[in-house]
């Protein structure tokens, strides 16, 4: 299924000075450059480098029991879970990111409500060993046993290679009956941080992985 495109503002609600500590997990933090791309426009505007920014929709994820997990799309036994969201189900868009002569994703988000993002907290950090990210619904892997490994691997590289546009790709497919919504993270490989964007009455509107790709001095 093509990518849906859409253009996306250059103006963020808050910038994170370069050199900055990143937060620890639990803490309020500030948006990266990433994380405020996917903000609504204020006063300030985060620094890209040399990227052009767009957002695409990869897929729809649904969390009946209103919880989301995010981890390495095929090593997901200890996934980094939101929780006390509504439940539902939503699209996984992503932040890509084009310089001249290279196209990665810098974020991927997935929208859970419609107020202000008021704060952000980052509630923990997926290891990446195999060059992609996932969203899903925890309970999807409830019943994954050694011998379903191999052939959700296949799907899902399948997957992968049908949607893939380079160097970077997703999609979404289901497995036990739930869904999973897979994407490329940044450069490939690393430790991305997850983050919470909540309202002013504290309610999760968003959650957020940043590739940590911006800003892109190519």
């Amino acid at each position: 299924m093509p990518h849906q495109r859409t253009s996306i503002a250059v103006t963020a609600v808050l910038a994170l000075a370069c050199g900055v500590k990143p937060p620890s997990d639990g803490e309020i933090a500030s948006p990266s450059v990433a994380v405020a791309r996917f903000t609504a426009a204020a006063e300030s505007a985060p620094d890209v480098g040399s990227a052009r920014l767009e957002i695409q929709a990869a897929g729809k994820v649904a969390f009946p029991d209103g919880r989301l997990a995010v981890s390495d799309a095929f090593i997901n036994d200890a996934p980094v879970i939101a929780s006390r969201l509504p439940p539902g189900e939503a699209t996984v868009e992503l932040l890509v990111a084009t310089s001249r002569t290279d196209q990665r994703v810098a974020a991927a988000r997935v929208v859970v409500g419609r107020d202000p993002i008021a704060g952000w907290r980052r509630i923990g950090a997926i290891p990446i060993d195999s060059g992609t990210g996932a969203f899903f619904d925890p309970r999807i892997f409830s019943a994954h046993t050694p011998a379903d490994v191999e052939p959700f691997n296949d799907r899902l590289l399948a997957l992968l290679k049908r949607s893939a546009t380079q160097p970077y790709a997703s999609g979404a497919m289901t497995w036990q009956n739930r869904t999973l919504v897979a994407f490329s993270t940044g450069f490939g490989d690393g430790t991305y941080p997850v983050y919470v964007g909540s309202s002013t009455t504290g309610h999760p509107m968003a959650v957020v992985v940043d590739c940590e790709l911006l800003p892109w001095r190519n």
